[in-house]
C-alpha cells in the first residue's frame, strides 16, 4: 500500500498536467468604467474600473495563463490531454462601455473576449431596473414604498433599502417590475430611458466590435428574462430568436448562451440544446473542470 501511495505521489505531476481537471476560467464581467462608479454595492459589483482591468489580465498571465477566445477554450476542454492553462473574458447584458472602454484596451492588451446580448439592451428597450431603483434612491433622503416609510439619509440606509426591493424584483418577470415601480408612483419611463440612452450598446457599435477576430457574441435571451420561471412558449421564443436575431444582424453563427441571473434548470437545458446552441454559462461556480456538462459551464467573478 505504501508503494502504491509512493507511485501516486511520483505521477500525481505527470497525471495533472497532461489530464489538467481544471482547464482554466470563464471570467464573467459586466460593465467596465474608467472613473466614477454606480453608488448601490449591488450595482457597483457589476463594474470593473479599465485600470483593474489591465491588474486582471496581467495578473492571469504572469499566473501563466493564455488568454484565448471561448471557442478555443471549448475545444480545449474537450481535449482528453492538455497541458494549457486558459482563461477568457465574458461580458453580459450589452452595455456601451464594452464597446467605447473595454473593446480598445482588449484589442491593444489582444486579449480575446465575448459579449452576451439581450436583445433589448441592444435595441434599447429594456427595464434597467436596478439602476432605476438607484436613481430613486439616491436622490432623496425619505420614499414610501410598499406603504412603508424609509428615512435614507445615508449610503448604508439607502444599500439597506435597495437590497430589500432587489431581493423582491430579483424573482418578478419584466412586466411586473415595471408594474411595482409604477404602481410606487415612480416615473418609470423617463429615469429607465435616461439610463438606456446613456449605458447601453447600439447595434452599429455592436456591428463594429462583431466584426473584430478578437470578439465572439452569444446570447443572453431577448428580454434578460430569467428562463426557469417562463412558460415553455415564452422559454424557446427567448431563445431562439435572441440567437436568430444576432445571427441575422450581424452575419455570424451564434453557438453560446449564458443564463440570465445566472438562472437554468433541466427544461431550460434541454431547450438550448434542441434549439442548437453548442454551451451554455452560468453566472457563478468558479473554475471550469473538464468534465462539466457543456450547457452548465461556470464562470468566475473577477471580484469574488
Amino acid at each position: 500500500m505504501k508503494l502504491l501511495y509512493f507511485i501516486k505521489d511520483i505521477l500525481r505531476p505527470l497525471y495533472n498536467k497532461l489530464f489538467r481537471y481544471y482547464i482554466g476560467d470563464v471570467i464573467v464581467l459586466h460593465r467596465v468604467v474608467d472613473g466614477e462608479q454606480s453608488k448601490a454595492t449591488k450595482n457597483k459589483l457589476l463594474e470593473i474600473q479599465k485600470n483593474e482591468l489591465v491588474q486582471l489580465i496581467n495578473q492571469y498571465r504572469n499566473d501563466g495563463y493564455e488568454f484565448v477566445s471561448l471557442d478555443v477554450f471549448m475545444k480545449e476542454k474537450n481535449r482528453l490531454f492538455t497541458n494549457k492553462r486558459i482563461a477568457t473574458i465574458t461580458f453580459d447584458d450589452g452595455y456601451r462601455d464594452n464597446y467605447a472602454i473595454a473593446y480598445p484596451l482588449l484589442k491593444e492588451l489582444k486579449a480575446p473576449f465575448s459579449v452576451f446580448i439581450s436583445i433589448d439592451i441592444i435595441e434599447q428597450k429594456a427595464a434597467l431596473w436596478w439602476y432605476v431603483l438607484e436613481d430613486i434612491l439616491w436622490s432623496q433622503k425619505e420614499i414610501i414604498l410598499d406603504g412603508k416609510t424609509y428615512t435614507i439619509n445615508t449610503d448604508e440606509e439607502k444599500n439597506d433599502v435597495f437590497d430589500i426591493v432587489h431581493a423582491k424584483l430579483s424573482g418578478l418577470d419584466t412586466k411586473d417590475t415595471v408594474s411595482w415601480f409604477k404602481k410606487n408612483g415612480v416615473d418609470w419611463d423617463t429615469i429607465n430611458t435616461k439610463y438606456i440612452k446613456s449605458i447601453c450598446m447600439t447595434w452599429s457599435e455592436l456591428q463594429a466590435i462583431a466584426k473584430d477576430s478578437l470578439c465572439t457574441v452569444g446570447s443572453h435571451t431577448l428580454t434578460h428574462a430569467r428562463l426557469p420561471l417562463q412558460s415553455t412558449d415564452v422559454r424557446i421564443n427567448e431563445l431562439k430568436q435572441s440567437k436568430s436575431i444576432l445571427e441575422e444582424r450581424l452575419n455570424c453563427n451564434v453557438h453560446f448562451i449564458t443564463y440570465p441571473y445566472g438562472a437554468c434548470s433541466a427544461e431550460v437545458e434541454s431547450d438550448v440544446r434542441k434549439i442548437g446552441y453548442a454551451a451554455g454559462f452560468l453566472s457563478r461556480g468558479g473554475s471550469v473542470r473538464k468534465d462539466q456538462n457543456r450547457y452548465r459551464i461556470t464562470r468566475t467573478k473577477w471580484n469574488q
